[in-house]
């Protein structure tokens, strides 16, 4: 038997009053762990905010002086139910494991502030006499306001059919042809699932953000499926931009994962432009898909690449301002990039003195850190360069000058035999 010290040291505080550990779970778990409770029950349950009690214990004079070790759950935890829609409906305190299922429902279905769509809800997967009672009288309420508004659309009609155009008329038969159609509830699974969708659509569509919000477009969504309620347009661009870049990252990651080898880091730098930039990554068929889409001002840019064979996955783009930088001020940004390195094999820069230089340039500061790695120019970079200097010989400009596409402010020049 435990001594008195060691039963007061095991007490728990629990809202500023010591308790016994039996006691205080009782009191930390829901409807204080009460066994029984069913999917039925719980729905019901849902409907209310779970508050613990502890109640004191009563002695009588000749019972002694109270001590917490004395309390127990079934004497001292008891359970409050609070309708979350109506803070004054309050159902108990219930005794230990007492709590019914009777007064639930009937509290719920007295509810002025619940709505009866979900009253309705509710009792239609319950048998018992108070449900289909409730459901039995929703129903007929139902029916009569349907009626009603049957009645008073016709004679809007009657009254109005003839100041229509015939335009007019074909765009009303059009309305109740959708209005006349079976709407059922969509789950909240079935509404992620379109979330995701119309989600993706503005994605990958480049669709600007606030049509999401534009009436002809939620008019669409209610065409295609009236219960089908969209997010608002900050939601587009926070929560679910956030969810779906996430989801993306994590595909090519393990798609990265899955190809042998290590991979090689791919440094693309060039000054961004006035206007907008768009980064598309797609590895179909496969559908991973990444866009970045940036604003530009004709600063320093460096995209940052991993590739393997069959794969490149666009990692991130780093701005440097408008002035020029050194290797340094690039290698630094690859090593944030890469980390300790150890699943690279390669890297791979554009030809320029800041990138290639192996005194101050990025691979010259890069190489004592990463011994193993493989230094690349780009070989596009160079055929790039050559043929800028092919192009300027005398020679053979008249033969480039036959045919001029114009691409923004730049001069893409081809030789047509």
């Amino acid at each position: 038997m435990a001594s008195p010290e060691s039963a007061a040291a095991s007490l728990k505080d629990w809202d500023g009053k010591k308790v016994p550990p039996g006691v205080y779970h009782a009191l930390e778990t829901s409807y204080r762990g009460q066994t029984g409770i069913g999917k039925k029950m719980i729905e019901l349950l849902d409907f209310y905010e779970d508050v613990a009690v502890l109640v004191p214990t009563q002695l009588s004079i000749t019972e002694g002086t109270f001590s917490p070790e004395m309390m127990s759950p079934k004497v001292n935890v008891k359970t409050k139910l609070i309708l979350k829609k109506d803070s004054t409906a309050i159902l108990g305190p219930y005794t230990y494991h007492q709590i019914k299922v009777a007064n639930l429902l009937k509290k719920i279905l007295d509810n002025d502030n619940i709505d009866d769509q979900e009253k309705a809800r509710l009792c239609s997967s319950r048998s018992s006499a108070e449900a289909q009672r409730w459901l039995a009288s929703f129903n007929e309420r139902e029916h009569k306001a349907i009626a009603g508004a049957e009645t008073s659309a016709a004679a809007m009609d009657e009254a109005e059919l003839a100041s229509l155009t015939q335009a007019e008329r074909n765009q009303r038969k059009r309305q109740q042809t959708l209005s006349d159609r079976v709407v059922h509830k969509l789950s909240a699974a079935q509404m992620v699932a379109i979330h995701y969708t119309v989600a993706t659509f503005f994605f990958l569509c480049r669709i600007p953000f606030q049509v999401i919000e534009h009436w002809a477009f939620t008019a669409m969504l209610r065409a295609l499926n009236p219960a089908y309620v969209p997010f608002r347009r900050t939601c587009l661009s926070t929560s679910w931009l956030d969810k779906l870049y996430g989801e993306t990252e994590e595909k090519l990651e393990s798609k990265m994962d899955s190809l042998p080898g290590k991979k090689t880091v791919i440094i693309d730098g060039f000054k961004d432009r006035v206007g907008y930039v768009h980064i598309t990554l797609s590895t179909c068929p496969d559908r991973f898909l990444l866009i970045c889409v940036v604003a530009t001002r004709r600063r320093h840019v460096m995209n940052i690449t991993h590739c393997k064979p069959g794969l490149a996955a666009y990692v991130k783009t780093a701005w440097f301002g408008r002035n020029s930088h050194g290797g340094d001020v690039y290698a630094e940004e690859a090593k944030t990039t890469v980390g300790d390195g150890k699943y690279i094999v390669a890297c791979c820069a554009d030809n320029t003195s800041s990138n290639t230089g192996m005194q101050r340039g990025m691979f010259g500061i890069l190489t004592p850190l990463f011994p193993s790695w493989f230094f690349l120019g780009c070989c596009v970079h160079c055929m790039d360069l050559l043929s800028e200097d092919i192009a300027k010989d005398s020679f053979l400009a008249a033969d480039y000058q036959r045919l001029q596409i114009h691409y923004g402010n730049r001069t893409a020049v081809f030789h047509v035999a």
